[in-house]
């Protein structure tokens, strides 16, 4: 199986960083991946999306915009998958945006 590629990634805690950055949390705080990317996408190898995928892990998937644009679709499509609880970028400019789906999200 092939990696999937995301555009936008996750959020690496320096405010001028010029690539993406996933990282997947779990809900007690543990984090189970940190996948670097380039300036405009992550990919996310097929380890990581198998537990994405894995009914209730109820991940955060949350990653950072250097370019400080919202959500894309390709974000918002990894609600889809049953193990992902939400996902948020954070902008290079201090912005945040953050989604999850509801009950009758599919």
């Amino acid at each position: 199986m092939a990696p999937i590629l995301i555009v936008c990634a996750v959020v690496t805690g320096f405010p001028s960083a010029v690539h993406e950055q996933l990282t997947v949390v779990r809900p007690d705080g543990a984090v189970i991946a940190v996948l670097n990317g380039d300036a405009a996408s992550v990919v996310i190898t097929p380890e990581v999306d198998a537990e994405l995928k894995r009914p209730g892990s109820d991940l955060l998937l949350t990653h950072n915009h250097p370019g400080s644009l919202g959500l894309s679709a390709l974000d918002l499509g990894q609600l889809a998958k049953r193990g992902v609880r939400a996902i948020e970028a954070v902008g290079r400019d201090g912005s945040r945006y953050e989604a999850s789906a509801g009950s009758r999200y599919d």
